[in-house]
Parts: C-alpha cells; sequence; structure tokens
C-alpha cells in the first residue's frame, strides 16, 4: 500500500462516514455498498493496469482514480441532474484532493477525465478517452457485472416472494441487460476486455440457466 493510496482511503471513508447524505435512514443501507464497491473497483484497476505494464506511478494514479470514482454518491445529486451525472460531479470533488496529493498535469487530467466519464462515458469538460481514462469505467463494470451485485439485486428485489411471471420478467430484464453489455461495452486495454468478456458471457449462462428453471417451475 503507498502512501498516496491509503490517503485516499482515508479521505474517502471520512468523506462517506460524514456525509449527511448517508446518514438519512433511506440512504444507510446504501453506504457499504457503495464504499465496498469503490475498493474493489480500484483493485479491479490495478488487474487492469498490472496486465497491460503500466508503470508504478501510473498504476498508483489509476488505482487512486478508481478508489474516488463514485464519491459523488455521499452528497445528493442536484436538481436538475440524474445518477448518470455522478460521474462529472465526482469528477470536480476529486480534482482539489488530487491536486493535494500532487497530481498535476495530463495524469491529473487523465484521472479526473476518468472518473468524470466513467457513468455515461460522457464529460462537461476536456479530456482524452485513452487506455487510462476507459480503464476507470473498465474497472467499474468489472465490479458492476461480478456476482455482489447479482446477490444485492435478487436480495433488494425480493425475489423469493415475487410470483411465476414477476421472476420470469426480472429475470429477462437482467439477461436484456447483460446481452446488451456484451454488444456495446467500451474497452480501453485487451486486459479490460478479456475479463469483462468471460464475466457477461458467464452473466449471460446463469441468467438464462435460471429462467429456464423458473420457466419449467409452473406446473401446466
Amino acid at each position: 500500500m503507498t502512501e498516496k493510496l491509503q490517503k485516499t482511503y482515508d479521505f474517502l471513508k471520512k468523506t462517506f462516514d460524514e456525509s449527511e447524505w448517508f446518514k438519512s435512514p433511506e440512504n444507510a443501507g446504501r453506504k457499504r455498498y457503495r464504499f465496498e464497491h469503490s475498493i474493489r473497483v480500484c483493485k479491479a484497476g490495478f488487474t487492469i493496469a498490472q496486465g497491460e505494464g503500466f508503470s508504478e506511478e501510473k498504476t498508483e494514479a489509476l488505482q487512486i482514480a478508481c478508489l474516488l470514482h463514485d464519491i459523488a454518491y455521499t452528497i445528493k445529486i442536484p436538481e436538475g441532474m440524474t445518477w448518470e451525472d455522478h460521474g462529472r460531479i465526482g469528477a470536480k470533488m476529486a480534482r482539489p484532493f488530487l491536486e493535494e496529493l500532487g497530481y498535476s498535469g495530463k495524469l491529473l487530467e487523465d484521472m479526473v477525465f476518468g472518473i468524470g466519464i466513467h457513468a455515461d462515458g460522457k464529460a462537461d469538460f476536456p479530456g482524452e478517452y485513452n487506455e487510462f481514462t476507459v480503464s476507470v469505467p473498465n474497472a467499474d463494470d468489472i465490479d458492476r457485472f461480478g456476482f455482489i451485485r447479482d446477490v444485492s439485486s435478487l436480495e433488494n428485489s425480493g425475489f423469493e416472494n415475487m410470483e411465476h411471471q414477476q421472476r420470469l420478467d426480472f429475470i429477462w430484464k437482467n439477461l436484456g441487460f447483460y446481452k446488451w453489455s456484451l454488444e456495446n461495452e467500451k474497452y480501453g486495454t485487451e486486459t479490460a476486455k478479456k475479463i469483462i468478456t468471460e464475466q457477461l458471457e458467464f452473466q449471460i449462462k446463469f441468467w438464462q440457466g435460471l429462467s429456464d428453471q423458473q420457466w419449467i417451475t409452473k406446473w401446466e
């Protein structure tokens, strides 16, 4: 663990712990998921960097950008904006801290641009789409297409109490999402492409299998 990474972790934890948004009862349950998700995305960023042979400086910077990518979830999204704007909001929130860490120039701009584009591929400030910046949303998707997200989705949906057709509709919605993602995902590196493609193919197999099993559950 480098000194900059530890400082970033401490800053993120403090921001989460002091967030008034997360202190409200209806949002308290989201705090743990978002914080742990940020840690996993950081480690996914490290895996991408190692696979691509990034320099130590670039690897550390990618991990830090990944760790901060969802910092905007600690505040209430301003009126007139949606969750899709949280990348752009987060980029503005992260910049002062990154400057305090000593980042500047091209690397700083790549870090904030990667955070800015991670939600919907767009930023409201200039930046370059390259192997570094696209690796932030790719690392995010590595976790988003993972197993913990499935468990949370099933738990939060009340799947166990759904009627037969409700379950099928829920399953097909998820199956459609993963099929769409496989066709439309944008990759910054071959490492990310390999990991995400394998995950999506597994997800499609899982949700298709769940659909088949649910389909035959009804007696007719």
